[in-house]
């Protein structure tokens, strides 16, 4: 195989949202400290830790933040969020739950299903529009990328975000299209392709065993698989590779998040281990952000076939799975 002389862009992406389930007591503020800033027993496992360790290795991130909930508590915390992720050097991007339709006193949507997907073009246009708007509201004036919650695009989506002038979507996961995500395009999507006027710029993902593949979320894998990814998509001459990550995948939700606040110390290490193997091999990956992305310069490369796992490092990954639900 001919080694690339390409650095591959990689996509450190942060979906950063209050999820339901961490929702104390319809408590927003406490909601709002767990799941964007993992605080707990004097320490923050979340936003300020994740970007803390970005910047100690000197890595781009994009954070994919979630604005809905802002019209149910106000714009204070949201644009507290995106000053935070901006003035350290990292850029906002645009990401939807349709739950937070249910919680508002007059939603602009009639609520329905939890997946964009379910509404129709004329209302996900409207839903992204609002976000969009809110955003820029609160300071985030130069949104370029979307990406739905729980992965559920669909090509309304597309024609949607095109009505919108947001040329990316990283939407599609190539993992979910039996589930949430409807975007198949008749063949599993491992680089940017144009859709309908928007680049997809696909989810990382590889097949972990036989029929079955792994998208490539820091809780879903291991170091090494993610490593191994990595390096086979810079041989592969790769474009892209888009790594997920969430504002809570700090802390150690084994435990009642609701009622105790603690790290997990396998994530942690997970994580640091990922941005010291980018840092460390900047010839060949270029950890940056959407904003940074001349679409006039992206190339056709089709891999139709995804890479495979060494089977023995996803036995260590199940284990270590295993392990983390045992941590203090």
């Amino acid at each position: 195989m001919t080694l690339s002389s390409r650095k591959v862009n990689v996509f450190l992406t942060v979906d950063t949202e209050i999820m339901y389930n961490f929702l104390s007591d319809n408590d927003m503020d406490r909601s709002i400290e767990i799941s964007i800033y993992g605080r707990g027993k004097g320490e923050s496992y979340g936003l300020e830790q994740i970007i803390e360790i970005l910047n100690e290795y000197g890595l781009k991130a994009s954070f994919f933040v979630e604005p809905l909930f802002s019209f149910v508590n106000g714009p204070d915390d949201l644009q507290k969020i995106i000053e935070f992720i901006r003035k350290n050097g990292h850029e906002v991007q645009l990401h939807i739950h349709p739950e937070w339709l249910t919680r508002m006193t007059e939603p602009f949507v009639a609520p329905g299903s939890r997946y964009l997907k379910d509404f129709s073009l004329e209302e996900q246009t409207l839903l992204i529009s609002e976000g969009l708007k809110r955003l820029k509201e609160c300071g985030a004036n130069d949104i370029c990328c979307f990406r739905a919650g729980h992965y559920a695009a669909n090509f309304d989506t597309i024609r949607a975000l095109n009505e919108n002038r947001i040329p990316f979507d990283t939407s599609y996961n190539a993992c979910y299209l039996k589930e949430c995500c409807d975007m198949d395009t008749g063949s599993q999507l491992l680089q940017p392709e144009r859709l309908g006027g928007v680049w997809e710029i696909p989810i990382g993902f590889f097949a972990d065993w036989r029929n079955h593949c792994r998208h490539t979320q820091v809780t879903a894998c291991s170091f090494l698989e993610l490593k191994n990814f990595l390096q086979s998509a810079w041989q592969s001459g790769f474009f892209s590779a888009v790594i997920v990550f969430h504002s809570f995948e700090l802390i150690n939700r084994f435990k009642d998040v609701r009622q105790e606040v603690s790290v997990d110390r396998f994530m942690l290490k997970r994580f640091r281990f990922l941005c010291r193997f980018l840092s460390e091999n900047r010839d060949k990956f270029r950890a940056t952000g959407f904003s940074n992305i001349d679409s006039t310069l992206i190339p056709a490369l089709t891999q139709v076939k995804p890479f495979g796992s060494n089977p023995i490092v996803t036995g260590m990954r199940y284990l270590e799975q295993f392990l983390r639900r045992f941590q203090p």
